[in-house]
């Protein structure tokens, strides 16, 4: 079943990780509450990216624009910044994920077959991780299949995962 990570584009990075086991798969309430957060997180960082302005902006516009978003980001910095004290992010851990699943390096810590619920947090500036419930393979301890995530999420974690690799295509183009 680690065929998974080879049916669409995945993104690898290191990332703080973590894992919690569960005792059985969790109930509907708790998919539902965890596919919402998961999907408010995606859109907040897709809102957090800059985005280029139209064409038709003056100079002047786009100057206070970018002003303004300087000043907003540098807020966004400082509040994540307390956030990130007050409760600290897991140790980072190499992962490898798309949208049907996840692999990490290290020591396996769970049984195959059992269910579990990472924790995967992508952005620093944005220190919420997305909950991801599935279901350890039975091949390898160290991938997890992601069970029950609705089609808008996986969707929006494909535009994700998308969005990191163009700009490492344009960040390697841009050194050469």
């Amino acid at each position: 079943m680690g065929d998974l990570l080879e049916q669409s584009l995945c993104y690898e990075q290191s990332l703080p990780f973590g894992i919690r086991v569960l005792n059985k798969k969790p109930d509907n309430f708790h998919l539902e509450s965890s596919g919402l957060h998961n999907e408010g997180i995606l859109r907040s960082l897709a809102s957090m990216e800059s985005m280029a302005l139209e064409s038709d902006e003056t100079d002047e516009l786009r100057l206070e624009i970018q002003r303004l978003e300087n000043k907003v980001d540098l807020v966004l910095d400082m509040l994540m910044e307390l956030a990130s004290r007050a409760n600290p992010p897991p140790q980072e851990v190499q992962v490898r994920f798309n949208e049907y699943a996840l692999e990490w390096r290290g020591e396996p810590t769970v049984t195959p077959g059992q269910w579990v619920e990472l924790s995967l947090y992508l952005n620093p500036r944005f220190p919420q991780p997305l909950l991801l419930p599935g279901i350890v393979d039975q091949n390898d301890p160290n991938i997890v299949h992601f069970e029950e995530l609705t089609e808008n999420f996986r969707d929006l974690l494909s535009r994700f995962i998308f969005r990191q690799h163009r700009r490492l295509v344009a960040r390697k183009r841009g050194s050469t």
